[in-house]
């Protein structure tokens, strides 16, 4: 059997991964999705997969935007030493990087986000579900590595409404971008030691204080290795964030009242010239050095939530006037220059006052092909671009439709610049496996797949062999999920 790629629908998510199909003697799936349902109204992206290779992350229903502010940047990044070796050996082994695709990346079953940017860069990950405290206490939670390599590399965790979100937010006083959304709440990585705070808090521009000032230096060992679990927990008229492992908080404090329960999550890496005064204003690594950072990130866990729509669609960036498919929704990107979209100009959602500045947008569209193209802004013309481009909506659950998985490459290469609308076809029923279970088929594919009764589906491109062989086989190396196994009567 060849795996094509796994997908989940519905409110209860569980993605076999390319690491557990392995053990059926096939080559390692590209490992896009992990999304496993935590048993209630919640979700845990564990990002498996065990690549030879450090290999891009490239998910269908996750907002990836990598920004980097000068544009001789735009095509190619500053090349950087990202943490793993070029056969995915753990730190302090490295290899090298200058792509967009490679800045974001699979090893040893977690994430890992690389960036240096000599001027001004970011990269935000956004997952297709709201934390929703709508009805009480709500959690965030992720791990990451606590090796910090530069005062000037930190990551952030920004949270805002669906109808406030924006794709590149940034403190107003930071040198790019174009400001905060109209409302956040903002957990942003700060002071070393006792130098601290290690977290700042803020809800709508409010600093929110205490029990914890030190960062976490005082109280742990750095590693880049070791991933610690940061927490955040939200209703109930409280707002908590600190490391439950260590029973250290940064905050636990009255929330301010907010007209909104529901927020977009964002997990943002910062990289502001990170070799600069190093030593000085620029607090070091342990090994007293100042370098490019790699945070390893794990296990995000959003519970309860909302799902929502994300459909990523390319190409990564347009220069000059170009085109892209999309389906139905609102088109969320990045624009620097007046935008237009089938001739029209369109406003973007951030209110800076920087036309040097990347702008985000989220516009409303319908299926089909549209024209981007370009006008100056104000005194700024030139150049001009448009990036990182998908489509959101809250009409639709996340999609389940078939993504093909890029093929394992040792070396990164830039996302190909044409657009590929997702697979419409619709799978027919064809028979019945043992218990309740059925088998599907899509005849425009050749494809079959899997689908219990809660909505888990398992993609497959049949070679020979019974259904009745091969759920057995996805049965027995997912054991945790006895549910699906009584299910499918096995």
């Amino acid at each position: 059997m060849s795996p094509r790629t796994v997908l989940a629908a519905v409110a209860s998510i569980v993605v076999l991964t390319g690491a557990a199909l392995a053990v059926r003697g096939d080559s390692p799936l590209d490992p896009i999705r992990s999304l496993v349902s935590d048993g209630g109204n919640g979700a845990v992206e564990t990002f498996d997969g065990a690549p030879s290779a450090p290999q891009p992350w490239t998910p269908s229903d996750w907002d990836i935007q990598v920004h980097s502010r000068a544009p001789g940047t735009w095509q190619d990044l500053d090349s950087m030493q990202a943490k793993h070796g070029a056969d995915c050996a753990g730190p302090p082994a490295s290899h090298e990087n200058h792509t967009y695709a490679g800045a974001v990346f699979i090893c040893k079953d977690h994430l890992m986000t690389a960036l240096k940017a000599t001027d001004y860069g970011v990269i935000y990950l956004t997952p297709n579900r709201m934390l929703d405290w709508s009805q009480g206490s709500a959690t965030l939670s992720v791990d990451v590595s606590t090796l910090r390599q530069s005062g000037r590399d930190w990551w952030d965790i920004w949270l805002s409404p669906y109808d406030a979100n924006l794709a590149l937010p940034l403190e107003s006083w930071l040198p790019d971008l174009e400001g905060e959304p109209s409302q956040y709440i903002h957990i942003r990585m700060d002071g070393f030691g006792s130098g601290g705070p290690g977290f700042k808090v803020f809800v709508n521009g409010v600093q929110l204080t205490g029990p914890e000032w030190q960062g976490y230096e005082a109280w742990l060992t750095q590693d880049a290795a070791r991933r610690d679990k940061f927490e955040l927990t939200i209703g109930a008229g409280r707002i908590k964030f600190g490391m439950p492992g260590y029973n250290r908080y940064w905050v636990d404090a009255a929330l301010p009242a907010l007209t909104w329960n529901k927020a977009v999550v964002q997990f943002g890496h910062h990289s502001y010239n990170p070799t600069k005064d190093c030593g000085n204003a620029n607090p070091p690594a342990p090994d007293g050095t100042c370098t490019p950072g790699t945070w390893h990130w794990d296990n995000v866990s959003i519970s309860p939530n909302v799902p929502f729509s994300i459909s990523r669609v390319g190409p990564r960036i347009l220069t000059a006037p170009g085109s892209i498919v999309t389906g139905a929704g609102e088109l969320r990107f990045a624009g620097i220059c007046k935008v237009l979209i089938d001739g029209a100009v369109v406003n973007p959602r951030s209110t800076g006052t920087h036309p040097e500045h990347f702008s985000s947008y989220s516009v409303p569209v319908t299926s089909g092909t549209h024209a981007i193209s370009f006008a100056p802004d104000s005194w700024y013309s030139s150049p001009c671009a448009a990036k990182d481009f998908s489509v959101w909506s809250l009409d639709s659950a996340p999609s389940s439709s078939p993504t093909a998985p890029a093929p394992a490459t040792a070396t990164p290469t830039q996302p190909v610049a044409t657009a590929t609308p997702m697979p419409t076809s619709t799978p027919s029923a064809t028979s019945t496996s043992p218990g309740t279970c059925q088998l599907w088929a899509d005849a425009a594919n050749g494809d079959a797949i899997l689908v219990a009764p809660d909505g888990l589906k398992w993609w497959w491109v049949p070679e020979g062999g019974t259904f009745a062989d091969e759920a057995e086989r996805i049965l027995n190396v997912k054991p945790q999920y006895p549910s699906t196994r009584e299910e499918c009567g096995r």
